[in-house]
This record gives structure tokens, sequence and C-alpha cells, in this order.
């Protein structure tokens, strides 16, 4: 029942909020391949405190996010494309040099947690503005179950596919799925961002 009226929902959207729900969707699937992968190497090449380290990093970060207020949304957007494309193309890195790879993601990762409260918080008052009330609770509950479906999945497969595979062929599905995510935040960006003001 809950769901049938999610989809009624999901339905009802323009194709803005409809873009973003599936792409959302397949960005959660896409990092979700990553956390279980980094975090085994990391747990393979580092030690507790440098895995604690680099965990700090990124916890702090949320601190200096207030000192980037104002940035707009087209902005953000495109540097998340960037920040993402940098991070497909480290993980060509994973074959040559592990733990070149990993000091690269936490580079990347810092990035990603000072841009990412950012982008949401731009991306929601966007939405906020644009839609009615009603309209946005009824998004935020339609994102936050794609969000949870594109974990699952993402989680799921990363699992299932490490059984089968080693940790080279887990990373090259890891890669196809970044690619899969890079190619809809370009047509996301065409679409839609490209023209935000």
């Amino acid at each position: 029942m809950i769901n049938d009226c999610l989809y009624d929902d999901f339905l009802g959207m323009d194709d803005f909020l409809k873009d973003q729900t599936w792409i959302s969707l397949l960005n959660t699937l896409s990092w979700t391949l990553s956390v279980p992968i980094v975090h085994k190497l990391q747990g393979i090449h580092w030690s507790t405190a440098y895995i604690s380290f680099s965990l700090l990093l990124y916890m702090s970060a949320g601190m200096f996010v207030h000192m980037f207020k104002g940035v707009k949304l087209k902005a953000l957007y495109k540097v998340m494309m960037i920040l993402n494309m940098l991070y497909f193309f480290s993980l060509f890195i994973y074959y040559y040099d592990v733990d070149l790879f990993l000091y690269i993601e936490v580079m990347l990762g810092l990035f990603h947690a000072l841009y990412g409260p950012l982008l949401r918080i731009s991306y929601e008052l966007h939405v906020i503005n644009k839609y009615e009330d009603k309209t946005f609770e009824m998004f935020k509950y339609i994102e936050q179950f794609s969000g949870s479906l594109g974990g699952v999945l993402g989680y799921g497969l990363v699992g299932s596919v490490s059984m089968f595979l080693d940790m080279p062929g887990t990373i090259k599905v890891f890669m196809f799925m970044m690619l899969i995510m890079l190619i809809s935040q370009q047509y996301n960006w065409h679409k839609h961002f490209k023209n935000i003001g």
C-alpha cells in the first residue's frame, strides 16, 4: 500500500524531480559499492590509527562547510561531476599501487565531505523555493525510499560480486557502475542544472 502510494506520487512529479529520483538511486547504488571495498583495503593496508585519522579528517570537514555558504547550486553540481570523474580515474591507480589509490581516495573523500553538505543544502533550497510544501514533502519521502533502495542494491551487489570475483574484479564492477553514474550526471547537467540560475 505504502509503495503503491509512493509510486503514484512519483508518477505525479515533474521531469526534474523524477530525474533527481532515479539519478539519486544510481548515485547511491554506485557509492555504496565503494564503501566495503575501500574499508577492506584500508583494513589490509593501513593501521587502525591511520584509518581513524582519515575518518577524523572526514568528520572535521563539516566544521568548515559554513565558510562556503552562498556557493550556487550550478557551481556545486559542476564540482560534484569533476570530483566524481577524478574518483573514477583514480580507480585505475588501484591496479598499479593500492596504497597510492587509498591516499588519493582519502583526499577526494575530504573534498566530497566539504562539497556534499553544500550541494545538499543548496539543492534542497532550490526544491523548497521551486515547489509547494506538499510536493517537497512527498519528494523527500520518495527520495528516502530511493536512497534506501540504492543502498540495499549497492551493498547487496558488492557482497554478491565479491563472493565470485577477487578484489580487482570487484573494482571493475564498481568502475562500471561509476561510469553509468557519470553518464547519468552528464544527462542531468545538460537537461536540468546547466540552466539553473
